[in-house]
């Protein structure tokens, strides 16, 4: 640093504060004493040096005055910055019970220049080989900003965070920038799409587990599911070479199926009694005919609500039927709805009517009547 007063080199006895941000702005409205502080140094040369550790990034500013108090540099402190050490990792994600014995590569540094020192990655820990492990911490020597940890391997959830300390004498370490997730894989309920299972039937479940950060399916999973009768696990297969498992299940009680892969919740089912819709799939134009509501299992549904493409057409009766009478020709969506039930639906096609189909039927119709009547007319003269 250089001191000058009217461009020149201005020597005395000094004290030096580093301030942030909002200690410059409250000793500039008066808000601070710069008693209550401690000089970060004292000195006497017009240029000096003179090391002093932050530990927290942000914008600093350097407050110089003599000590006898009539001299300082208010309004005019020279301003730097301080900014964390940047760490990255490769891979940047470890898979719980997936990931093991891999090699992390860890690149380290500040402002964008490779830094040498020590990096310290909390949440691994050495036994024998190096595990993911809450609380416990690793060192790892940097040098022209790389170093690595062979070995790791993924047993525990968290995230790896760093702290980095320089090679310089009297550094200290603190927080750098960067992480490593150790996370669950991913989990897909590929059938049923609706993840919905329906009561007292069979069906069929189709689960796929990926890695996050490869998108590859994962081999030799353990899967497990409860359900609404039992709480306890139950192990149902393990995944297949493209991260598959399908089994099949009849809930006996409604409630949610509990899916785990390797002991980590990875999704749920919901059981729910399922409305179905009976009806004719081809209906006439403007011929009445009844709507059956029952569930999957053929059990008549009362009160439930019956909608013909979004419109309420009402609610079926105590046999869970319903009368529709179709004004327009095309295909129709009728669905059904009750609380407490899985909404159920069916497409029909309405036809044209069967006068509808011989092209001058009223015409003729009407032709007829008046010949007849004409010829009773005549009889009677």
């Amino acid at each position: 640093m250089n001191i000058t007063r009217g461009n020149t080199s201005y020597a005395d006895n000094f004290e030096f504060y580093i301030l942030n941000a909002t200690q410059r702005q409250q000793l500039q409205d008066g808000e601070l004493d710069i008693a209550t502080l401690t000089p970060v140094y004292t000195g006497t040369k017009a240029n000096d040096t003179f090391k002093h550790n932050i530990t927290e990034e942000g914008t600093y500013y350097l407050y110089v005055r003599t000590t006898d108090k009539k001299h300082d540099n208010m309004g005019s402190e020279p301003s730097f910055e301080v900014s964390k050490a940047s760490v990255t990792a490769t891979p940047s994600l470890l898979v719980k019970n997936v990931d093991k014995n891999v090699t992390l590569d860890f690149t380290v540094s500040w402002n964008g220049n490779p830094v040498n020192g020590t990096l310290y990655a909390h949440g691994l820990q050495e036994v024998a080989s190096y595990h993911t492990y809450v609380n416990a911490t690793v060192t790892i020597t940097i040098v022209n900003g790389t170093g690595n940890l062979t070995n790791v391997s993924a047993i525990a959830i968290g995230n790896i965070t760093f702290e980095f300390q320089p090679e310089a004498e009297h550094s200290k370490k603190v927080e750098a920038d960067g992480v490593v997730q150790v996370t669950t894989p991913t989990v897909s309920i590929i059938e049923p799409a609706e993840k919905v299972a329906f009561l007292a039937e069979e069906n069929l479940i189709t689960i796929q587990v990926k890695h996050p950060l490869t998108g590859n399916g994962i081999q030799g999973l353990k899967v497990e599911i409860t359900t609404p009768t039992s709480s306890d696990k139950h192990e149902i297969g393990e995944t297949d070479a493209n991260g598959k498992l399908l089994f099949g299940i009849v809930p006996l009680l409604t409630g949610k199926i509990h899916i785990y892969v390797e002991g980590e919740h990875a999704g749920e089912i919901d059981i729910w009694v399922g409305l179905k819709v009976v009806a004719s799939s081809e209906v006439e134009k403007k011929q009445e005919f009844t709507i059956r509501i029952t569930t999957r299992g053929g059990k008549a549904v009362s009160g439930a609500t019956v909608k013909v493409d979004g419109t309420t057409l009402g609610t079926t009766d105590e046999n869970g039927e319903i009368k529709y009478k179709p004004e327009e020709e095309g295909t129709v969506t009728i669905t059904a709805e009750k609380t407490g039930y899985y909404a159920g639906s069916m497409k029909i096609t309405v036809k044209a009517g069967a006068e509808e189909g011989v092209p001058g039927f009223e015409f003729v119709g009407i032709a007829i009547a008046i010949t007849l009547v004409a010829l009773i007319l005549r009889r009677r003269r």
